[in-house]
């Protein structure tokens, strides 16, 4: 009874298989009802937000009100970055692997091959760390200089707009206040009867 019973899955089962449950009809069916309409109608909307979000948050000059928005304005304008965060977690990552695999290495020598262990684990762990090292901080000197050179930037754009508040104020003003100071540092004297004859 028990072979019947699985003769009978295993056959449900090949029927199944043969009903068209294929693994290529399965990875193309979901896409099969996507007409172009649907996928323009698609590219627009994405379209439409980008240039909402573009204007709204990264073009924008004024400061931003919340700390949300200020990060994504800063992700955006990719003021900060990711790729330094990414290269210290690697470089942490790849260096305690290779300490690990020196060590592995030190320990996996025999009898006959003790030394050429030894020396090929410390050459992983020395060698391995230097020259992990060279490259990792060659990247973050790349890094640095863009992050020195957005930095010089701000302060130009900084020191422009400054210039352009000071050229803005009325020139008119400076004379009134210089005849107002000269005013004041000469009083008026009294005029005495004598002086009016």
């Amino acid at each position: 009874m028990f072979t019947t019973v699985m003769k009978d899955s295993v056959g449900s089962g090949s029927s199944y298989g043969s009903s068209g449950f294929s693994s290529g009809s399965v990875s193309s069916e979901p896409f099969n009802d996507l007409n172009p309409g649907i996928i323009i109608a698609l590219v627009v909307v994405a379209f439409l937000i980008t240039v909402i979000v573009f204007v709204l948050l990264v073009k924008r000059k004024k400061p931003i009100k919340g700390r949300f928005l200020h990060w994504l304005r800063e992700f955006l304008n990719f003021r900060s970055l990711l790729i330094a965060g990414l290269i210290k977690f690697a470089y942490l990552f790849l260096t305690i692997s290779l300490t690990i695999t020196g060590i592995v290495l030190m320990c996996l020598g025999r009898d006959d091959t003790v030394l050429p262990m030894i020396l090929s684990g410390l050459a992983v762990i020395i060698l391995g760390n230097i020259v992990l090292r060279l490259m990792m901080e060659g990247m973050m000197i790349m890094i640095g200089m863009w992050e020195n050179t957005s930095d010089m930037r701000a302060v130009m754009v900084k020191n422009e707009e400054e210039a352009k508040l000071e050229v803005e104020v009325p020139a008119s003003q400076e004379p009134v206040a210089k005849e107002e100071i000269v005013g004041q540092a000469e009083p008026t004297k009294p005029v005495t009867p004598s002086q009016q004859q």
